[in-house]
């Protein structure tokens, strides 16, 4: 494969997971989260909205990494894990067809950037 293409794969993995993030504000997903579950919805909803501007600055910041890239790969792996143990908190609400796509869909383009990487 091209670097190219595995630069590509890589950045459609990050868009795939920013789409996940626009639909956790949808679903509310500071209500799950240990950090922001205890907090009111408004509060939770700032908290949760505002965290995200230092991340996505990390991650711009990061893209060039190959350490990162991995490690972005086995968060993205890990992170459908992640949603699987949440699944029965009352406050869950990823069930619809587009949330499950976004969280789990991501999951084999990461496993083959991680396996380009490494090969």
């Amino acid at each position: 494969m091209t670097t190219e293409f595995v630069d590509v794969l890589f950045l459609t993995c990050l868009a795939w997971l920013f789409a996940h993030e626009l639909d956790a504000i949808k679903q509310h997903e500071w209500r799950i989260l240990p950090l922001t579950s205890w907090m009111r919805d408004d509060a939770g909803y700032v908290v949760f909205v505002l965290l995200h501007i230092p991340l996505m600055v990390v991650i711009i910041l990061a893209l060039p990494s190959q350490t990162f890239q991995v490690g972005m790969d086995m968060f993205l792996i890990l992170h459908g894990g992640l949603h699987i143990l949440f699944r029965n908190h009352p406050a869950y609400t990823f069930n619809n067809a587009l949330s499950k796509m976004l969280i789990f869909g991501v999951i084999p383009l990461a496993i083959l950037h991680l396996l380009l990487l490494l090969i």
